[in-house]
């Protein structure tokens, strides 16, 4: 991080400082978050968490749940940002129609871009790799969203959070025993505690 530009720096110590933050509420105490090989941060024990950021914004989510291997979250302030000449490589054209008229008042590329981030997050340290985001693809299951991953037997349970503040995605990976006993359940919102 010492080579990297100002802003990037304090984008990596403000996400890390809240990640700190989440694991001190899941009663997790202080500990270095670090980086691995693809930049990932290096949560401690069996937790599972994720980080993101925008232009002002940022957030940070943590998970003790042991039928949860990995989650990701992504944040975008201006969700219109996400042009459509960027389309082609964002989404399929079937997921287009489908965030179209799922999310009419946002645009479709900025929904799967963050949608498509958030799995990236969930799944390439399982992969050990970063993802194309063509290698994903969205889908609805009912009222939910899944994500179908090249190299991924399972779909993912993702969810689209729109307010004011903009778009916040999230990807749950379940663990191998939660996919194979499929104990585990997805609701679409957004929870406080």
């Amino acid at each position: 991080m010492k080579h990297a530009g100002d802003k990037r720096q304090r984008e990596f110590y403000s996400g890390r400082h809240l990640a700190r933050a989440a694991l001190l509420k899941a009663g997790i105490g202080p500990t270095a978050i670090l980086r691995g090989p693809l930049g990932e941060p290096l949560w401690p024990g069996s937790v599972s968490g994720s980080i993101t950021h925008d232009q002002s914004l940022g957030a940070a989510v943590v998970c003790t749940d042991p039928d949860i291997a990995g989650i990701g979250v992504d944040l975008i302030e201006d969700p219109w940002q996400v042009g459509e000449p960027l389309a082609d490589m964002i989404l399929h054209p079937e997921e287009a129609n489908l965030l179209r008229i799922r999310f009419p008042l946002l645009p479709a590329t900025g929904v799967a871009f963050s949608l498509k981030e958030s799995v990236v997050k969930a799944v390439s340290v399982h992969l050990g790799r970063y993802m194309d985001l063509l290698e994903i693809s969205i889908g609805g299951h009912g009222e939910a969203l899944a994500a179908h991953v090249k190299g991924l037997q399972a779909p993912l349970p993702v969810m689209v959070y729109a307010a004011e503040f903009g778009l916040l995605t999230c990807c749950l990976r379940p663990s191998g025993a939660a996919l194979e006993h499929q104990k585990l359940t997805f609701e679409s919102g957004l929870r406080t505690s």
